[in-house]
């Protein structure tokens, strides 16, 4: 089979392995940001001195947005290379619209997650 030749799936999982990281790190940077910004608008006497707990919230969003990025992420993307390959579809349009894809269902399913884990505790 031609698409398993020696070199090119390692490129594939380390394009895969890179968007993760990528995205963990904006989603750990555009959260710590809104979370600053909002505090900033609804308590503008924020001390300066108090900042350093959104600074020091940055690192474990990062660690967080690195394991469940990779987590959520992998099935769908599974599921869309075996779509794309039954199908046969072209290669470059089909991996655009199914990456496009694998992170909106990841995004779904953080979400769903978050709010689950949100209301564990409270009756």
């Amino acid at each position: 089979m031609k698409s398993f030749r020696p070199g090119r799936w390692p490129r594939g999982v380390l394009a895969w392995i890179a968007a993760a990281i990528a995205a963990a790190l904006l989603g750990a940077t555009l959260t710590i940001a809104y979370l600053m910004a909002r505090e900033a608008i609804v308590a503008p006497p924020f001390p300066p001195s108090e900042w350093w707990l959104f600074i020091n919230m940055w690192r474990p969003l990062l660690i967080a947005g690195a394991i469940l990025v990779p987590l959520f992420g992998a099935l769908p993307a599974l599921g869309v290379v075996l779509v794309i390959r039954r199908a046969r579809w072209p290669r470059p349009a089909a991996d655009m619209i199914g990456g496009a894809v694998c992170g909106l269902l990841s995004l779904g399913l953080v979400v769903t997650v978050a709010r689950i884990m949100s209301t564990l505790g409270q009756s």
